[in-house]
């Protein structure tokens, strides 16, 4: 992962996967414990989460990782979320 870009795109794909489809984060991607948690407790709400927990887990990454490497924020497009298929899988 290259800097905080990287890292913020694992943390989009992380909740967004806990929003839509309630799946935990692995331990390994390089979230802190933090965000891992708040991303935890949206996938344990699935599909029930709420705005705040969302929220929380938003504000739970940028106190761990920073700020994001934009320097105006009005220049940044906005986050979207998206429901995603599963991975294709060979039987």
């Amino acid at each position: 992962m290259e800097g905080t870009t990287g890292l913020r795109s694992v943390f989009q794909d992380s909740l967004n996967c806990a929003i839509t489809d309630g799946q935990q984060p692995a331990r390994w991607i390089g979230l802190g414990d933090e965000t891992r948690a708040a991303i935890n407790a949206v996938a344990q709400e699935h599909p029930e989460a709420t705005v705040d927990q969302i929220a929380y887990a938003y504000d739970a990454f940028a106190r761990e990782h920073g700020p994001s490497d934009q320097t105006d924020p009005m220049e940044s497009e906005p986050h979207r979320l998206e429901a995603r298929r599963d991975r294709f899988r060979r039987a």
